[in-house]
Protein backbone atom coordinates (compact mmCIF):
# COMPACT_ATOMS: atom_id res chain seq x y z
CA UNK A 1 0.00 0.00 0.00
CA UNK A 2 2.71 2.44 1.13
CA UNK A 3 4.25 1.70 -2.45
CA UNK A 4 1.23 2.38 -4.04
CA UNK A 5 1.23 5.92 -1.91
CA UNK A 6 4.35 6.48 -3.49
CA UNK A 7 3.58 5.78 -7.05
CA UNK A 8 0.67 8.37 -6.94
CA UNK A 9 2.74 11.03 -5.05
CA UNK A 10 5.05 10.99 -7.69
CA UNK A 11 2.62 11.40 -10.14
CA UNK A 12 1.18 14.60 -8.74
CA UNK A 13 4.42 15.69 -8.06
CA UNK A 14 5.40 14.87 -12.01
CA UNK A 15 2.03 16.92 -12.73
CA UNK A 16 3.30 19.92 -10.45
CA UNK A 17 6.46 19.85 -12.46
CA UNK A 18 5.17 19.41 -15.80
CA UNK A 19 3.41 23.01 -15.16
CA UNK A 20 6.62 24.74 -13.25
CA UNK A 21 8.36 22.93 -16.63
CA UNK A 22 6.77 25.58 -18.80
CA UNK A 23 6.99 28.30 -16.44
CA UNK A 24 10.38 28.25 -15.70
CA UNK A 25 11.71 27.26 -18.83
CA UNK A 26 13.05 23.38 -17.84
CA UNK A 27 13.39 20.97 -19.90
CA UNK A 28 10.29 19.40 -21.30
CA UNK A 29 11.99 16.43 -22.78
CA UNK A 30 12.93 15.49 -19.38
CA UNK A 31 9.62 15.99 -17.43
CA UNK A 32 7.74 14.27 -20.67
CA UNK A 33 10.35 11.22 -20.52
CA UNK A 34 9.81 10.63 -16.42
CA UNK A 35 5.71 11.00 -17.29
CA UNK A 36 6.01 8.31 -19.57
CA UNK A 37 8.15 5.97 -17.52
CA UNK A 38 6.02 6.13 -14.91
CA UNK A 39 3.21 5.20 -16.84
CA UNK A 40 4.93 2.33 -18.44
CA UNK A 41 5.30 1.16 -14.57
CA UNK A 42 1.52 1.94 -13.93
CA UNK A 43 0.95 -0.30 -16.68
CA UNK A 44 2.92 -2.82 -15.32
CA UNK A 45 1.37 -2.57 -12.33
CA UNK A 46 -1.76 -2.94 -14.02
CA UNK A 47 -2.92 0.47 -12.70
CA UNK A 48 -4.41 2.21 -16.59
CA UNK A 49 -6.04 4.85 -15.34
CA UNK A 50 -2.69 5.98 -13.52
CA UNK A 51 -1.03 5.51 -16.64
CA UNK A 52 -3.66 7.81 -18.77
CA UNK A 53 -2.85 10.08 -16.28
CA UNK A 54 0.63 9.92 -16.76
CA UNK A 55 0.76 9.43 -20.58
CA UNK A 56 -1.29 12.52 -20.60
CA UNK A 57 1.00 14.56 -18.22
CA UNK A 58 3.88 13.26 -20.90
CA UNK A 59 1.59 14.63 -23.82
CA UNK A 60 0.79 17.95 -22.26
CA UNK A 61 4.57 19.15 -22.77
CA UNK A 62 5.13 17.08 -25.58
CA UNK A 63 2.31 16.55 -28.08
CA UNK A 64 4.26 14.95 -30.23
CA UNK A 65 5.72 12.10 -28.13
CA UNK A 66 4.66 9.24 -30.61
CA UNK A 67 5.34 6.57 -28.22
CA UNK A 68 3.39 8.28 -25.31
CA UNK A 69 0.46 8.47 -28.22
CA UNK A 70 0.89 4.35 -29.15
CA UNK A 71 1.00 3.58 -24.83
CA UNK A 72 -1.88 6.20 -24.32
CA UNK A 73 -3.57 4.34 -27.58
CA UNK A 74 -3.20 1.09 -25.70
CA UNK A 75 -4.36 2.28 -22.40
CA UNK A 76 -7.25 3.69 -24.01
CA UNK A 77 -8.50 0.44 -25.48
CA UNK A 78 -7.62 -1.68 -22.24
CA UNK A 79 -10.15 0.83 -20.48
CA UNK A 80 -12.76 0.11 -23.14
CA UNK A 81 -12.49 3.46 -24.64
CA UNK A 82 -11.86 2.73 -28.33
CA UNK A 83 -12.68 5.71 -29.83
CA UNK A 84 -10.05 7.31 -27.90
CA UNK A 85 -7.87 4.38 -28.87
CA UNK A 86 -8.35 5.45 -32.40
CA UNK A 87 -7.44 9.06 -32.43
CA UNK A 88 -4.52 8.15 -30.46
CA UNK A 89 -3.29 5.52 -32.86
CA UNK A 90 -3.91 7.58 -35.55
CA UNK A 91 -2.27 10.74 -34.41
CA UNK A 92 0.79 8.31 -33.48
CA UNK A 93 0.51 6.80 -37.28
CA UNK A 94 0.66 10.23 -38.92
CA UNK A 95 4.18 11.16 -36.78
CA UNK A 96 5.46 7.66 -37.37
CA UNK A 97 4.06 6.79 -40.79
CA UNK A 98 6.17 3.50 -41.20
CA UNK A 99 5.91 1.49 -38.27
CA UNK A 100 4.08 -1.17 -38.77
CA UNK A 101 2.90 -1.91 -34.94
CA UNK A 102 0.88 1.03 -34.70
CA UNK A 103 -1.16 -0.11 -38.31
CA UNK A 104 -1.58 -3.46 -36.46
CA UNK A 105 -2.98 -1.84 -33.15
CA UNK A 106 -5.22 0.71 -34.98
CA UNK A 107 -6.92 -2.60 -36.80
CA UNK A 108 -6.91 -4.26 -33.48
CA UNK A 109 -8.99 -1.78 -32.31
CA UNK A 110 -11.32 -1.49 -35.38
CA UNK A 111 -11.68 -5.43 -35.66
CA UNK A 112 -13.63 -5.29 -32.20
CA UNK A 113 -15.24 -2.69 -32.90
CA UNK A 114 -16.43 -4.67 -35.74
CA UNK A 115 -15.25 -2.00 -38.22
CA UNK A 116 -13.70 -5.25 -40.17
CA UNK A 117 -12.85 -3.75 -44.06
CA UNK A 118 -11.20 -0.29 -42.21
CA UNK A 119 -9.36 -3.13 -40.07
CA UNK A 120 -8.39 -5.00 -42.85
CA UNK A 121 -6.85 -2.13 -44.63
CA UNK A 122 -4.52 -1.49 -41.49
CA UNK A 123 -3.63 -5.03 -41.11
CA UNK A 124 -2.71 -5.30 -44.89
CA UNK A 125 -0.05 -1.88 -44.11
CA UNK A 126 1.10 -3.56 -41.37
CA UNK A 127 2.04 -6.87 -43.28
CA UNK A 128 4.08 -4.20 -46.00
CA UNK A 129 6.35 -3.29 -42.93
CA UNK A 130 6.34 -7.66 -41.53
CA UNK A 131 4.90 -6.75 -38.24
CA UNK A 132 3.83 -9.79 -35.99
CA UNK A 133 2.92 -11.36 -39.60
CA UNK A 134 1.14 -14.33 -37.34
CA UNK A 135 -0.96 -12.78 -35.97
CA UNK A 136 -1.75 -10.24 -38.49
CA UNK A 137 -2.69 -12.87 -40.99
CA UNK A 138 -4.78 -14.56 -38.44
CA UNK A 139 -7.18 -11.24 -37.86
CA UNK A 140 -7.61 -11.36 -42.00
CA UNK A 141 -8.19 -14.87 -41.66
CA UNK A 142 -11.21 -14.20 -38.84
CA UNK A 143 -12.22 -11.19 -40.98
CA UNK A 144 -12.98 -13.10 -43.85
CA UNK A 145 -14.49 -15.83 -41.73
CA UNK A 146 -17.16 -13.31 -40.56
CA UNK A 147 -17.99 -12.46 -43.87
CA UNK A 148 -18.26 -15.58 -44.88
CA UNK A 149 -15.39 -16.03 -47.36
CA UNK A 150 -14.34 -19.39 -46.00
CA UNK A 151 -11.67 -20.10 -48.82
CA UNK A 152 -10.22 -16.66 -47.91
CA UNK A 153 -10.05 -17.26 -44.48
CA UNK A 154 -8.57 -20.43 -44.81
CA UNK A 155 -5.69 -18.93 -47.09
CA UNK A 156 -4.79 -16.52 -44.30
CA UNK A 157 -5.15 -19.01 -41.81
CA UNK A 158 -2.30 -21.05 -43.71
CA UNK A 159 -0.30 -18.08 -44.00
CA UNK A 160 -0.60 -17.43 -40.10
CA UNK A 161 0.30 -21.01 -39.50
CA UNK A 162 2.78 -21.01 -41.87
CA UNK A 163 4.37 -18.51 -39.51
CA UNK A 164 3.70 -19.39 -36.06
CA UNK A 165 2.68 -23.26 -36.55
CA UNK A 166 2.35 -23.24 -32.57
CA UNK A 167 -1.07 -20.88 -33.20
CA UNK A 168 -3.60 -23.66 -31.89
CA UNK A 169 -6.31 -21.26 -32.10
CA UNK A 170 -5.63 -20.37 -35.31
CA UNK A 171 -5.49 -24.08 -36.26
CA UNK A 172 -8.84 -24.65 -34.50
CA UNK A 173 -10.38 -21.56 -36.57
CA UNK A 174 -9.00 -23.03 -39.52
CA UNK A 175 -10.94 -26.18 -38.76
CA UNK A 176 -14.02 -24.75 -38.07
CA UNK A 177 -13.49 -22.51 -41.65
CA UNK A 178 -13.37 -26.20 -43.35
CA UNK A 179 -16.24 -26.84 -41.22
CA UNK A 180 -18.34 -24.28 -42.60
CA UNK A 181 -17.21 -24.72 -46.25
CA UNK A 182 -18.21 -28.12 -45.66
CA UNK A 183 -14.73 -30.11 -45.67
CA UNK A 184 -15.54 -31.93 -42.91
CA UNK A 185 -12.31 -34.12 -43.74
CA UNK A 186 -10.17 -31.70 -43.46
CA UNK A 187 -12.23 -29.92 -40.37
CA UNK A 188 -11.48 -33.26 -38.47
CA UNK A 189 -7.85 -32.65 -39.23
CA UNK A 190 -7.31 -29.53 -37.65
CA UNK A 191 -8.69 -30.55 -34.53
CA UNK A 192 -7.51 -33.15 -34.24
CA UNK A 193 -3.85 -31.86 -34.72
CA UNK A 194 -4.88 -29.39 -32.21
CA UNK A 195 -5.56 -31.69 -29.75
CA UNK A 196 -2.44 -33.99 -30.07
CA UNK A 197 -0.47 -30.50 -29.65
CA UNK A 198 -2.40 -29.62 -26.93
CA UNK A 199 -4.82 -32.09 -25.11
CA UNK A 200 -6.31 -29.33 -22.64
CA UNK A 201 -8.00 -27.30 -25.53
CA UNK A 202 -11.73 -27.44 -24.77
CA UNK A 203 -12.97 -25.62 -27.19
CA UNK A 204 -11.63 -28.53 -30.02
CA UNK A 205 -13.55 -31.20 -27.91
CA UNK A 206 -16.46 -28.95 -28.22
CA UNK A 207 -15.91 -28.13 -31.91
CA UNK A 208 -15.29 -32.21 -32.49
CA UNK A 209 -18.71 -32.86 -31.61
CA UNK A 210 -20.60 -30.78 -33.80
CA UNK A 211 -18.87 -32.58 -36.20
CA UNK A 212 -19.52 -36.24 -34.79
CA UNK A 213 -22.90 -34.76 -34.09
CA UNK A 214 -23.59 -33.71 -37.95
CA UNK A 215 -22.38 -36.86 -38.89
CA UNK A 216 -25.17 -38.36 -36.16
CA UNK A 217 -22.36 -39.80 -34.39
CA UNK A 218 -23.83 -38.71 -31.13
CA UNK A 219 -21.70 -41.44 -29.21
CA UNK A 220 -18.65 -39.92 -29.67
CA UNK A 221 -20.02 -36.55 -29.66
CA UNK A 222 -20.94 -36.94 -25.72
CA UNK A 223 -17.43 -38.44 -25.83
CA UNK A 224 -15.33 -35.28 -26.87
CA UNK A 225 -18.16 -33.24 -25.04
CA UNK A 226 -17.28 -35.02 -21.65
CA UNK A 227 -13.92 -33.67 -22.05
CA UNK A 228 -14.85 -30.25 -22.91
CA UNK A 229 -16.89 -29.69 -19.92
CA UNK A 230 -13.96 -31.48 -17.49
CA UNK A 231 -11.70 -29.15 -18.82
CA UNK A 232 -14.40 -25.96 -18.74
CA UNK A 233 -16.85 -27.47 -15.90
CA UNK A 234 -18.89 -23.78 -16.43
CA UNK A 235 -19.01 -23.63 -19.75
CA UNK A 236 -22.75 -23.43 -20.09
CA UNK A 237 -22.29 -24.18 -24.61
CA UNK A 238 -20.68 -27.29 -23.50
CA UNK A 239 -23.33 -28.48 -21.36
CA UNK A 240 -26.15 -27.71 -24.08
CA UNK A 241 -24.77 -29.08 -26.55
CA UNK A 242 -23.91 -32.28 -24.90
CA UNK A 243 -27.71 -31.99 -24.05
CA UNK A 244 -28.64 -31.63 -27.97
CA UNK A 245 -26.20 -34.94 -28.23
CA UNK A 246 -27.82 -36.81 -26.05
CA UNK A 247 -31.42 -35.91 -27.10
CA UNK A 248 -30.49 -36.79 -31.00
CA UNK A 249 -29.89 -39.98 -29.23
CA UNK A 250 -32.75 -40.13 -27.61
CA UNK A 251 -31.83 -39.97 -23.73
CA UNK A 252 -34.30 -36.99 -22.84
CA UNK A 253 -33.13 -37.80 -19.48
CA UNK A 254 -29.38 -36.97 -19.24
CA UNK A 255 -30.25 -34.49 -22.23
CA UNK A 256 -32.81 -32.74 -19.19
CA UNK A 257 -30.20 -32.60 -16.53
CA UNK A 258 -27.70 -30.87 -19.45
CA UNK A 259 -29.88 -28.18 -20.26
CA UNK A 260 -30.25 -27.83 -16.53
CA UNK A 261 -27.14 -27.11 -15.95
CA UNK A 262 -26.65 -25.39 -19.02
CA UNK A 263 -29.28 -22.59 -17.65
CA UNK A 264 -27.66 -22.64 -14.32
CA UNK A 265 -24.21 -21.26 -15.93
CA UNK A 266 -26.09 -18.66 -18.44
CA UNK A 267 -29.46 -17.83 -17.07
CA UNK A 268 -30.27 -15.26 -19.57
CA UNK A 269 -29.84 -17.64 -22.74
CA UNK A 270 -33.64 -17.75 -24.11
CA UNK A 271 -32.61 -21.02 -26.34
CA UNK A 272 -30.78 -23.06 -23.46
CA UNK A 273 -34.44 -22.30 -21.56
CA UNK A 274 -36.03 -23.93 -25.21
CA UNK A 275 -34.30 -26.43 -25.17
CA UNK A 276 -34.30 -27.42 -21.61
CA UNK A 277 -38.24 -27.40 -22.17
CA UNK A 278 -38.30 -29.50 -25.27
CA UNK A 279 -36.34 -32.24 -22.94
CA UNK A 280 -38.90 -31.99 -20.43
CA UNK A 281 -41.95 -32.27 -23.20
CA UNK A 282 -39.93 -35.28 -24.04
CA UNK A 283 -40.16 -36.58 -20.44
CA UNK A 284 -44.23 -36.09 -20.71
CA UNK A 285 -43.62 -33.15 -18.00
CA UNK A 286 -45.49 -30.80 -20.42
CA UNK A 287 -46.13 -28.61 -16.82
CA UNK A 288 -42.83 -27.93 -16.59
CA UNK A 289 -41.75 -27.63 -20.21
CA UNK A 290 -44.47 -24.30 -20.46
CA UNK A 291 -42.59 -23.23 -17.52
CA UNK A 292 -39.29 -23.51 -19.23
CA UNK A 293 -40.44 -22.30 -22.90
CA UNK A 294 -42.49 -19.56 -20.59
CA UNK A 295 -38.83 -18.43 -19.76
CA UNK A 296 -37.34 -18.74 -22.93
CA UNK A 297 -40.40 -16.35 -24.24
CA UNK A 298 -39.48 -13.65 -21.69
CA UNK A 299 -36.03 -13.78 -22.80
CA UNK A 300 -37.04 -13.02 -25.85
CA UNK A 301 -40.19 -12.56 -27.17
CA UNK A 302 -39.61 -12.48 -30.90
CA UNK A 303 -38.61 -16.21 -30.54
CA UNK A 304 -40.68 -18.38 -32.61
CA UNK A 305 -39.73 -21.42 -31.91
CA UNK A 306 -40.34 -21.03 -28.69
CA UNK A 307 -44.11 -20.05 -29.09
CA UNK A 308 -44.33 -23.14 -31.31
CA UNK A 309 -43.35 -25.79 -29.08
CA UNK A 310 -45.25 -24.49 -25.85
CA UNK A 311 -48.53 -24.90 -28.11
CA UNK A 312 -47.02 -28.37 -28.40
CA UNK A 313 -47.08 -28.57 -24.93
CA UNK A 314 -50.25 -27.04 -24.43
CA UNK A 315 -52.08 -29.10 -26.30
CA UNK A 316 -50.60 -32.18 -24.58
CA UNK A 317 -52.10 -31.01 -21.86
CA UNK A 318 -55.78 -30.40 -23.53
CA UNK A 319 -55.14 -26.46 -23.55
CA UNK A 320 -56.39 -25.95 -27.33
CA UNK A 321 -57.12 -22.51 -27.00
CA UNK A 322 -53.52 -21.96 -25.93
CA UNK A 323 -51.71 -24.41 -28.06
CA UNK A 324 -53.71 -22.36 -31.52
CA UNK A 325 -53.06 -18.71 -30.09
CA UNK A 326 -49.06 -19.64 -29.29
CA UNK A 327 -48.90 -21.62 -33.20
CA UNK A 328 -50.62 -18.19 -34.98
CA UNK A 329 -48.14 -16.41 -32.64
CA UNK A 330 -45.40 -18.43 -34.14
CA UNK A 331 -46.59 -17.84 -37.51
CA UNK A 332 -46.55 -14.28 -37.39
CA UNK A 333 -42.92 -14.59 -36.65
CA UNK A 334 -41.97 -16.32 -39.65
CA UNK A 335 -41.92 -20.45 -38.08
CA UNK A 336 -43.26 -22.14 -41.18
CA UNK A 337 -44.45 -25.31 -39.44
CA UNK A 338 -46.62 -23.70 -37.39
CA UNK A 339 -49.45 -23.07 -40.01
CA UNK A 340 -49.83 -27.13 -40.85
CA UNK A 341 -51.33 -26.72 -36.98
CA UNK A 342 -53.25 -23.68 -37.56
CA UNK A 343 -55.45 -25.44 -40.11
CA UNK A 344 -56.60 -27.51 -37.40
CA UNK A 345 -57.50 -24.70 -35.32
CA UNK A 346 -61.05 -23.73 -35.05
CA UNK A 347 -60.82 -21.23 -32.22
Amino acid sequence: MKKKYNILLLAALLVINSVNALSQGVDNEEVAVQSYNLALDNINAGSYMDALTSLNTALSVKPEFAEALVEKGKVNFHLGYYNNALNDLSSAITLLPDEGKIYFLRGFVKYHLSNFESAKEDFNTALVYNYMKGKTFYYLGMIEYYGFKYNEAIMNFDASLEVSPGNLICMHDRGIAKYQKGDNEGALTDFNDAISADPNLAMTYNSLAVLYMDNMQYNLAVQKLDVAVSLEPENAMFYNNRGKAKYMNENYEGAAEDFQMAVNYNSGNALYYNNLGIAKANLNLNEEAITYFNKAISLNSSFGIAYLNRGNAKELKGDFIGACNDWREASSLGILKADDYITDCVY
